[in-house]
């Protein structure tokens, strides 16, 4: 098998990125956009040197459908790597997705006993995305476009119309790309090192306002975007904060770390559930406000009566789940290691007049057990919500730490069966495993799981 070969294949399955999966031979080939039980011709795209693995595009159908199959909303599907499901019925993606968790699941004997519940919808396919995330680049035919790398890539895809972020940001990025046509200011070049646009964020809050982050390569365009600011105000009042983020750094990291408010106080309030967050610019927070309200009581539903007790909750991000506790009656130590976020906690649990129940320490995890011991004594219950690798350096000290009642919120199925597994074996009993869907059309799956000890 090489490159450019065209073959016919039956997909059997999708993997974990959402594409389906084949056979020929000992070779198993992952064709994004097809779907198990349909017939397809394919191209070969790339062969694995490392294992019997193939990659390959979609040429047609080869006779009938899967049922499963459903247009899509997105103009570019299969281009821009995102909704790589949306051309899927809604129904069949939640199914995949709690299939996807007890897969992650059945690598690991100790999570046999497990069982994972029916995926929580959300009400919203399209637009409900709170944060749009744009690769600033030149088009084909020069103009200056917004849109997202193609799959193991640097190839640009315009987005321009994408259904998933909530109104009115697409429009504001419109109106961004003409405001910066006019200015003049030249794109960046990964290769060369040359021109200044690198990535246009906007953010917008369950209020409605707008915050919009221009990530350049320097500070230079500072006094044309201060202008594009003010014009920006003016074609969309809702636009309440415009940054400037100065980003030299040659890694691909989406921010750097200075940040300049060219209009507005550069933060922005927002709500989930029963909490008010103020979020600055690079803030993490979850794309889906319905969905992450659900999130947020679900793990109230798992903790019960909050009201006494001392709560540790690790990768707290902007303090969405800490101040949720809090306001229940907890007693709540918040660990982050990003110092931005933690400052925007701080902020939201003033504001909530929760600054004396709700602590906010700016830590890596695997010292926020000690760091919690010193503030609350004893740890009635850990929260965990780390990024899609899992808890790494943290996994040890947790095992070791014997807190009674540990609530786990993953965005990684894999990393997510890993650690339990190795929970399970400190003496951890799984009791629920709850996925919820926070993104719709994409493979990705959130799930939370209680533990108990003891």
């Amino acid at each position: 098998m090489r490159k450019g070969d065209i073959l016919t294949i039956s997909i059997d399955a999708l993997d974990h990125e959402g594409r389906g999966v084949g056979s020929q031979g000992n070779k198993e080939i992952h064709v994004p956009l097809a779907l198990p039980g349909e017939q397809v011709r394919v191209r070969i795209e790339h062969v694995s040197p490392h294992g019997p693995r193939a990659w390959a595009s979609l040429v047609r159908l080869e006779g009938s459908p899967s049922p499963a199959r459903v247009p899509s909303c997105c103009p570019a599907l299969g281009e821009c790597g995102g909704c790589m499901l949306s051309h899927v019925r809604y129904a069949d993606q939640l199914a995949w997705k709690r299939r996807r968790v007890e897969r992650a699941f059945s690598r690991h004997p100790e999570l046999a006993s497990a069982q994972v519940d029916k995926a929580i919808a959300s009400p919203l396919e399209v637009q409900y995305r709170n944060k749009a995330k744009y690769v600033l680049a030149s088009g084909n035919d020069g103009r200056l476009v917004y849109g997202s790398y193609a799959p193991l890539s640097h190839r640009v895809v315009d987005m321009a119309g994408c259904q998933v972020p909530e109104v009115p940001i697409d429009a504001v990025a419109k109106t961004v790309m003409n405001l910066l046509e006019s200015e003049r200011i030249p794109p960046h070049d990964e290769r060369t090192r040359s021109g200044e646009l690198r990535y246009l964020v906007i953010r917008r809050s369950s209020e409605g306002g707008i915050l919009v982050v221009i990530a350049c390569a320097s500070e230079a365009p500072r006094p044309a975007l201060a202008r594009l600011a003010q014009l920006l105000c003016r074609e969309h009042p809702e636009v309440t904060s415009v940054v400037l983020n100065v980003n030299p750094k040659t890694s691909g990291a989406l921010f750097g770390d200075v940040d300049i408010n060219l209009l507005g106080t550069g933060m922005l309030s927002d709500r989930i559930g029963d909490v008010s967050l103020v979020v600055s610019a690079r803030a993490f927070l979850q794309v889906n406000r319905l969905q992450a309200g659900r999130l947020y009581a679900e793990v109230v539903r798992l903790v019960g009566e909050a009201k006494g007790l001392r709560v540790l909750d690790l990768y707290t991000g902007v303090g969405g789940i800490a101040l949720t506790l809090a306001r229940l009656g907890a007693r709540v130590v918040g660990v982050e290691s990003h110092a931005g976020a933690v400052e925007d906690a701080r902020r939201s649990a003033q504001g909530m007049g929760l600054a004396e129940t709700a602590t906010f320490v700016a830590a890596d995890a695997a010292s926020g057990l000690q760091i919690a011991a010193r503030v609350l004594g004893n740890i009635d219950l850990l929260v965990v919500n780390p990024p899609r690798k899992g808890l790494s350096d943290a996994r040890v000290p947790i095992t070791q730490a014997s807190v009674p009642h540990l609530v786990y919120v993953s965005c990684g199925p894999e990393s997510l069966a890993a650690d339990l597994a190795e929970l399970v074996r400190a003496g951890y009993r799984v009791e629920s495993v709850q996925p919820i869907d926070l993104m719709p059309g994409t493979p990705h799956v959130e799930t939370v799981v209680s533990l108990s000890r003891g």
